[in-house]
């Protein structure tokens, strides 16, 4: 918010392999606050771990190791 307030930007919001580490309680409530985040990037190993909430308006991109 603070940034929000000073500079009438909102910032984007930058997420590694968030919800493995979290419980079921705080991911609700990141649920929540991103659906209402301009925008959001995730990083993860596995789109698994994203809930659906999420998912169904993200733009997914897979990277995979060459081969």
């Amino acid at each position: 918010m603070y940034i929000e307030n000073k500079y009438k930007l909102k910032p984007i919001l930058l997420l590694d392999d968030v919800f493995a580490a979290l419980d079921k309680d705080r991911i609700n409530r990141l649920i929540k606050y991103i659906l209402n985040n301009e925008q959001t990037f995730i990083s993860t190993t596995s789109v698994i771990e994203i809930p659906d909430e999420l998912l169904k308006n993200a733009f997914v991109i897979r990277m995979e190791k060459e081969r």
